[in-house]
């Protein structure tokens, strides 16, 4: 599955997609300025993302196998 974050947002908060186990890709607008905790833990199908380089994410944020890339 795809999600799109809606332009604008500027934060995901806290387990806000946490166990979601068929997201495969997350496409996050430059407005994301704070990812909470764990609000991607135990996304398995989710590889990697791409943040701006201004995004602040939670040190448990993503699964460690998730790839972060910074724009």
């Amino acid at each position: 599955e795809e999600f799109k974050i809606p332009k604008g947002t500027e934060e995901i908060a806290p387990m806000t997609f946490s166990g979601c186990e068929n997201l495969a890709s997350v496409e996050f607008p430059l407005s994301v300025r704070t990812i909470g905790e764990a609000a991607f833990e135990f996304c398995p199908a989710l590889k990697k993302v791409t943040v701006s380089k201004w995004c602040e994410i939670a040190d448990d944020a993503f699964d460690k196998s998730v790839k972060i890339h910074r724009l």
